[in-house]
């Protein structure tokens, strides 16, 4: 099993890529009915897991969230734990997160709340005038700041799945790096098959980045960061398992 899940750790690119817009691939994502969950790895060691439920406000019942949200397309509500050291130092994560997505695919609002360690956090943030007003309390400390905020499509919606800062940054304006997000279409090696696929690439410079695979359905199959985690959905996990049984003498 660990071999496997080592080959696959970078998927590999087997024809030029086309590039496509960002928006094309985030619809698909946002269009799936069941719930994403990934596993995560460090290092090659399962550390934690990661799940979202992308609702369509379309379908929600409650006339009142409705009103709330009448700019919204989407309310993403994401978990995530880790459990994990680096060097000596003990990583415990848990965030549960809600967010709001536009029709524009622009992130709206999002509250986040969990413990690092021993320390509790809440965070607050809400979009107003292309700015990100931001509220928090984490542990001992409370308050609030205005934030410049160049929207980024594909790592708005990673931090919308509730994932932390350091895994995938957001380029914002005055930064000295460029910073981009850019999707892909082509033909890559996953899970030992050859699959049509997309990849969404954000990239604040050349040390901090994260990776997308997407397949042609919405479906995200795994995700990788330059801090080395990985994240693998349960359909690459269940294709890597049958494809061994059937390797089985």
């Amino acid at each position: 099993m660990m071999g496997a899940l080592v080959r696959i750790e970078y998927a590999e690119r087997l024809s030029p890529l086309d590039e496509v817009p960002v928006e094309r691939v985030m619809r698909k994502i946002l269009s799936q009915p069941d719930p994403v969950r990934l596993n995560v790895y460090y290092q090659g060691q399962t550390v934690g897991v990661a799940r979202a439920d992308i609702i369509p406000l379309s379908t929600q019942t409650n006339p009142a969230m409705e009103i709330t949200s009448r700019l919204a397309a989407y309310r993403i509500q994401g978990e995530l734990t880790l459990n994990l050291a680096i060097g000596d130092f003990p990583i415990k994560l848990r965030v549960n997160s809600e967010s709001l997505v536009s029709r524009q695919l622009e992130l709206e609002r999002m509250s986040l709340r969990g413990a690092f360690n021993e320390t509790r956090f809440s965070v607050r943030a809400e979009t107003v005038d292309d700015k990100m007003a931001v509220t928090y309390d984490i542990g001992d400390g409370r308050g609030s700041r205005q934030l410049t905020y160049d929207q980024n499509m594909g790592i708005g919606l990673a931090q919308s799945l509730g994932l932390p800062a350091s895994i995938l940054p957001r380029t914002t304006a005055g930064s000295s790096a460029p910073g981009h997000t850019k999707a892909y279409f082509g033909r890559f090696s996953v899970a030992g098959t050859m699959q049509r696929a997309y990849l969404i690439e954000t990239r604040l410079n050349e040390a901090l980045w994260a990776k997308f695979w997407v397949d042609e359905g919405g479906q995200v199959l795994q995700a990788e960061t330059s801090a080395g985690v990985v994240l693998r959905s349960d359909i690459l996990e269940e294709e890597i398992i049958r494809r061994e049984k059937e390797q089985e003498p």
